[in-house]
């Protein structure tokens, strides 16, 4: 009886032991809504706020922040991104089901990270506070978000990406990078001048991504050409060529209509017609816009003989001035 009674004991406890080896804890368990995994490379990395010391499961919508010289590797299978200190990324997602290629989004809210996408037809999707959109492809790429400056970085070590910024899409080539500041379409292609792993190193030893690329003197968007030339008159049309005056002429008015072509390559923001005969005979108001290169307005009505002076001020879309005068006769018709 007593032998019984000890085998017993043990051979319930083993049952309890491998009942209890059986489950895991929600957040260890990648068949209950786990997208992919955080792992904690360095301290300190926060995820949904809550300090990681090894790995955690990631679910939609998650959260990550890096701070004091911290370093994580997220991992979401066909794309894995190395996320460096001073980094916060929001909204992560996987909108792909089980079985089919990789569909990641992400808000990078600052900071930085080197990523590898495999797999084909997998794709991520990248977005920054200063409105840029980075669409990635494959293979090795590292994206920036200077928040100060509200500079986003994409570069493309090898495969495909484009950026788009201010409704404007521009592809990256390999080797090369784009930069995109708010309302405005991303700068021209770069050549960048280092490899992935001098990037991560440099920004280990600085502590941040934005900083290592300050330091390689590329964070600084290329300045876009500002077009610095005036308005270009041409055409003018004068209808009738001449006002005519009293009553031997038939539907006078004492008017005229002026329509003139300005063209522009930021485009012509507006025209002004003023005009001036003497005393209380003149006028000043905004010609009418026919089409973007087309203007038009009515001079007059004048009661006296003489010559009108006109002038016509055209101001592009950067606030460029050009003028330009001209006079139209007016005179009595001779019964």
């Amino acid at each position: 009886m007593k032998a019984n009674k000890i085998l017993w004991i043990p051979a319930s406890l083993l049952l309890l032991a491998v009942l209890a080896c059986g489950r895991s804890t929600p957040q260890e368990s990648p068949g209950d809504g786990s997208i992919g995994t955080i792992q904690r490379v360095n301290d300190s990395l926060e995820h949904n706020q809550a300090r990681v010391s090894g790995t955690d499961q990631l679910f939609q919508n998650d959260s990550l922040r890096l701070f004091g010289g911290g370093e994580g590797l997220l991992d979401l299978g066909d794309l894995v991104l190395r996320l460096l200190n001073d980094t916060q990324l929001g909204g992560v997602s996987v909108e792909s089901a089980p079985g089919e290629p990789l569909f990641a989004r992400l808000y990078l809210e600052l900071g930085g990270f080197t990523g590898h996408l495999t797999g084909s037809g997998s794709q991520a999707v990248f977005t920054t506070p200063g409105g840029a959109t980075i669409r990635v492809y494959g293979t090795t790429f590292y994206i920036v978000y200077d928040s100060a400056s509200q500079t986003t970085t994409a570069g493309n070590i090898d495969g495909s990406l484009e950026i788009e910024s201010a409704g404007e899409s521009q592809p990256v080539s390999p080797g090369a990078f784009r930069q995109a500041l708010p309302g405005l379409p991303p700068s021209a292609e770069q050549p960048i001048p280092f490899t992935i792993g001098e990037f991560e190193r440099r920004a280990r030893e600085m502590a941040s991504p934005v900083a290592a690329l300050r330091s390689l003197q590329i964070i600084t968007a290329e300045p876009l050409p500002v077009d610095v030339d005036p308005p270009e008159f041409g055409e003018v049309s004068i209808e009738p060529p001449e006002i005519l005056l009293g009553s031997e002429c038939p539907g006078a008015d004492g008017m005229t209509q002026v329509t003139v072509t300005i063209t522009d390559p930021s485009g012509v923001a507006s025209a002004n017609l003023s005009w001036f005969l003497g005393g209380d005979q003149f006028g000043s108001l905004t010609m009418e816009r026919l089409d973007d290169q087309t203007f038009t307005a009515r001079v007059g009505p004048v009661r006296d003989a003489g010559k009108i002076l006109v002038s016509i001020d055209a101001y592009d879309g950067n606030g460029t001035h050009a003028p330009l005068e001209f006079t139209i006769p007016a005179q009595f018709c001779i019964g």
